[in-house]
């Protein structure tokens, strides 16, 4: 009983965990792994309800079905991904490991941020045509933004200097970096 109430609790919580997060919660998959093991148990609770040894062994075999079904993904990389693995190249000639930079993203997914092992900001597009918006990155201490070309989709953002550029991305300077170049 004491086992339930802790679960009970640890349910809310991460609940109210997940509204908090938004959209950025079910958009990202790793979000979820601190609940995995109640899922888990929770989902042995129920089997082990299941009587019949034939009805257990095919519904594990159906979830690992799915479960390797649905990450063909991961086991190539696709090729308009590719462009990402270049990032902490490109990262690395206009700053150092511990500058901060911000990546333009409409989902505010932060991929491309891991990839350049950087940290920083993602900003939407309606942050990176605001001055104001600039401005905080600048002086919060942001020193790079890069923008996805394929995603931007558009003449690049007015006013900012242009300190990389390739033919996936655009990397504006927001002061003291180096520039490297266009390829």
């Amino acid at each position: 009983r004491l086992l339930l109430h802790l679960w009970l609790l640890l349910s809310f919580v991460f609940l109210f965990y997940m509204f908090k997060a938004g959209a950025s919660f079910y958009h990202h998959n790793y979000y979820i792994v601190p609940f995995s093991p109640v899922m888990a148990l929770v989902a042995s609770v129920a089997i082990c309800h299941i009587r019949k040894v034939k009805w257990r062994v095919l519904l594990l075999l159906a979830v690992l079905a799915e479960g390797i079904g649905n990450q063909q993904d991961a086991f190539r990389i696709r090729d308009d991904e590719k462009p990402k693995l270049s990032l902490e190249t490109i990262a690395d000639s206009l700053s150092q490991r511990q500058d901060l930079v911000s990546f333009f993203t409409d989902d505010g997914n932060p991929q491309e941020l891991y990839f350049a092992h950087r940290k920083g900001w993602v900003s939407n597009r309606a942050e990176l045509l605001n001055p104001d918006y600039i401005e905080l990155l600048r002086s919060k201490g942001c020193r790079l933004i890069f923008i996805n070309r394929r995603q931007w989709a558009a003449e690049p953002p007015p006013g900012l200097p242009l300190v990389y550029e390739d033919e996936n991305y655009w990397v504006f300077g927001l002061g003291n970096e180096k520039v490297a170049p266009s390829q």
